[in-house]
């Protein structure tokens, strides 16, 4: 039972962590775009589509713009998706509820200006003539269901704020690099768009909560119980990789961390092993219902449907393994993809280390090493640069933990240099900001698309040595102003990219006002554990 005085503390941490997630929610839903504008989350969604209303996981077509992109034929001769099917899962529902609300017909007179979804429908074409669709219903569909990445996001926001108060057991510092997290990364422009990787992020996140919750497991205690915390650590993982498959690079790390750590100084040998093994079965037991998926549509419990026709893996870029080199000097320094440019409070995590290595030795080594084999593997493969979209998408997953050694080290000036720390931490967060808010304005896909059929026209494929991601021509940092307005809320105002970013900027500036102004008023000494449920 709690006592009188952690209960307000218990009280105030419920409140702060619904503040993050109500106003995270906000700022998303009003700078989202209101539908699908990927081919990849296009077969995603149209197998949310079949779920929904067949309870089938095959689709019925290829993208129209796009043969035999995304998909691959199994068995009955069915067109099934080459992606994790957990987003598709989770998305029917949603579908299933737009469905309902579709059948109103309440989409008629806003025909004229619905978002239109890029591969439904020829939207593509119908938005490059800014045209209406005769066909409403698909795109009012997706409109309604682009929703679940402004939640999934939003839940992201909340889960790292509860991580950051197990490692820091501070208010002001686990709610300012929240909000950090929320609005100066990439979180904030993918929470608009039907991508896989928010929700794999929110997954993998939900794991490593579990990881540092088993850090005060108790080692006399034995049985289920003290597995519990490593057991759903290994789950949630688990389901990460139905999400996405990449998440299966924090398994091995994530595992060999149970082992290290042990359960005490005098941990055995078999108590690190069996924490291991237990964290691992959780990871398998999602695993093996992935392959019985797998095995249900292909006949193969490892084929997830890329090599299932050679010439569509070469055709559509899945990816081989190449050379790192380029590949990581493109994610850390590209102008299209660079993490340094496109997150740059990335590197303030990265300079900022110290604390977090000496408060936390072995969970350093771990979150270090993960997050640069991710580097390492994303930079061998030739599709390193994940495509259309913005900045480097595969590294999202890694993004948070940049963040950690921020909040480790913000902890440490609570009591020594609150203001000037608090003030520049609040003042760099509010910069980054309003970059993420350039990329959430900015319609990146249609304008990557236009930019590739316009250099064509001048016998110039952007394609070739990843120009379209080196080259500074063509990097959305610079050009992006000149796209249309992204999000549908906004889309109608009369405002450019440009307006529209000053306008934020001006919000932005008086929203961290008052945020800093409340953060000052929390209180500053460490919580207990009994406050933070």
């Amino acid at each position: 039972m709690p006592s009188a005085t952690t209960e307000p503390l218990a009280k105030q941490v419920r409140t702060l962590g619904l503040v993050l997630f109500l106003l995270s929610a906000a700022m998303y839903g009003f700078t989202t775009y209101g539908g699908v504008r990927s081919s990849d989350s296009e077969v995603v969604f149209r197998v949310a589509e079949s779920l929904a209303r067949d309870g089938e996981f095959s689709v019925e077509h290829e993208l129209e713009e796009w043969k035999a992109f995304g998909v691959a034929y199994g068995r009955g001769g069915k067109l099934y998706s080459i992606f994790g099917p957990l987003e598709s899962i989770l998305l029917a529902p949603f579908v299933k509820v737009a469905d309902l609300i579709n059948d109103t017909g309440w989409y008629e007179p806003y025909i004229p200006i619905l978002p239109l979804s890029q591969f439904t429908e020829k939207g593509f074409f119908d938005l490059l003539q800014r045209s209406t669709t005769k066909n409403p219903r698909p795109h009012a569909l997706r409109m309604l269901t682009s929703v679940f990445n402004v939640l999934v996001t939003a839940l992201t926001v909340f889960v790292f704020w509860r991580i950051l108060l197990l490692l820091t057991k501070s208010l002001p510092t686990s709610f300012l690099v929240s909000l950090t997290l929320a609005f100066g990364t990439l979180a904030w422009p993918y929470s608009g768009t039907f991508f896989s990787e928010p929700l794999a992020t929110l997954l993998v996140l939900v794991s490593f909560y579990y990881l540092i919750k088993s850090d005060n497991d108790q080692p006399g205690v034995v049985g289920p119980k003290f597995h519990k915390n490593v057991f759903f650590s290994g789950l949630w993982l688990g389901l990460a990789i139905t999400a996405h498959i990449t998440a299966s690079l924090f398994a091995p790390f994530f595992a060999f961390y149970f082992f290290w750590q042990g359960v005490g100084d005098n941990a055995s040998l078999w108590q690190r092993l069996e924490r291991a093994a237990v964290f691992s079965f959780g990871v398998y037991l999602l695993l093996f219902l992935l392959g019985l998926h797998n095995y249900a549509r292909f006949g193969d419990f490892f084929e997830t449907g890329r090599t299932v026709s050679a010439t569509s893996a070469m055709l559509f870029g899945y990816g081989t393994f190449v050379s790192p080199i380029r590949g990581m000097f493109g994610l850390l320094f590209g102008a299209g993809k660079g993490l340094i440019f496109f997150t740059p409070i990335a590197v303030v995590g990265t300079l900022m280390c110290r604390s977090f290595h000496r408060e936390h030795r072995k969970l350093f080594f771990m979150v270090a090493a993960a997050v640069f084999f991710r580097m390492l593997f994303i930079a061998s493969r030739s599709d390193w640069h994940a495509g259309f979209c913005i900045g480097p998408r595969y590294l999202l997953m890694v993004i948070p933990f940049f963040l950690i050694p921020i909040a480790l080290w913000l902890k440490n000036q609570e009591t020594v240099r609150f203001g000037r720390s608090f003030g520049l931490m609040t003042l760099g967060a509010f910069l980054c900001s309003i970059e993420q808010l350039y990329f959430s304005l900015g319609e990146i896909f249609s304008y990557l698309q236009i930019l590739k059929f316009a250099e064509r026209w001048k016998g110039i494929d952007v394609f070739e040595s990843d120009l379209l991601y080196l080259n500074w021509a063509y990097s959305p940092l610079l050009t992006l102003k000149d796209a249309r307005v992204s999000p549908f809320l906004l889309r109608y105002s009369g405002h450019s990219v440009s307006e529209l970013l000053l306008i934020g900027a001006v919000v932005l500036a008086a929203l961290f006002l008052v945020l800093y102004l409340m953060i000052r008023k929390m209180p500053r000494r460490e919580l207990p554990v009994t406050s933070m449920g």
